[in-house]
C-alpha cells in the first residue's frame, strides 16, 4: 500500500470520500424515517389509550343498560300476575264494603290492573329503546376492539422499522468510521 502512485492515492481517497458521504446520506434518510415512524408510534399509543378508555366508559354504560332491562324482564311474569291477582282480591274484598245505594261504585280491579311492559306503550318504548341501545353499544365495543388490535399489530410493525432503522444507521455509522479511517490514510 505505501507502494502507491499519487494518482492511486487520491482515486483510493476520492472513493473513500465518496463511501463516506453515500454512508452520511444513507445515515440521515434512515434517521428522518426512523422519526416519522416513532411519531407515528406515539399517535398510534395515544389512539390506544384513547380507544381502551371509550371501551371502559361504553362497557359501563352497557352494564347500566344490560341493569335497565334485566329489571325491566323481572317486570314481566309473576310479579303482574300476583300484582293482578290482588287487584281482584281488592275488588272483591273492598268493593264489596263501599255499598253507598243509588252510587254506582268504580271497578276497583280495573283501577289497581298492573299493565304488563309489553301492554304499556310507554314501558315497552323504553323497553325497545335500551335493546336498540345495547345492540349499538355492542357493536361500538366491538369496532373499537378491532381498531385496538389494529393499533396493535401496526405498532408492532412500527417498532419493528424503527428497530430496523436504527441498525442502519448503525451500520451508516460503521461505513462512516471506515471511510474516514480510508480518507485519513490516503489523504
Amino acid at each position: 500500500m505505501n507502494n502507491l502512485t499519487p494518482e492511486e492515492r487520491r482515486a483510493y481517497y476520492r472513493r473513500a470520500e465518496n463511501d463516506y458521504n453515500n454512508a452520511k446520506i444513507s445515515k440521515r434518510q434512515a434517521e428522518n424515517r426512523r422519526d416519522s415512524y416513532r411519531t407515528e408510534l406515539r399517535n398510534s399509543l395515544d389512539s390506544i389509550q384513547s380507544n381502551k378508555s371509550e371501551k371502559r366508559n361504553l362497557e359501563k354504560r352497557l352494564a347500566q343498560i344490560n341493569k335497565i332491562i334485566q329489571a325491566m324482564d323481572k317486570l314481566d311474569g309473576d310479579y303482574f300476575d300476583k300484582a293482578n291477582r290482588s287487584a281482584s282480591n281488592a275488588d272483591t274484598t273492598y268493593g264489596e264494603a263501599i255499598v253507598c245505594k243509588g252510587i254506582t261504585r268504580g271497578n276497583m280491579k280495573k283501577s289497581f290492573l298492573s299493565k304488563s311492559k309489553c301492554a304499556d306503550v310507554n314501558t315497552d318504548t323504553a323497553y325497545s329503546a335500551c335493546l336498540a341501545e345495547k345492540r349499538l353499544l355492542e357493536n361500538t365495543i366491538e369496532r373499537i376492539d378491532s381498531q385496538i388490535r389494529m393499533l396493535d399489530s401496526k405498532i408492532d410493525s412500527l417498532k419493528s422499522s424503527i428497530r430496523g432503522c436504527n441498525s442502519a444507521i448503525s451500520d451508516a455509522n460503521s461505513q462512516m468510521r471506515r471511510s474516514n479511517w480510508a480518507m485519513n490514510y490516503y489523504g
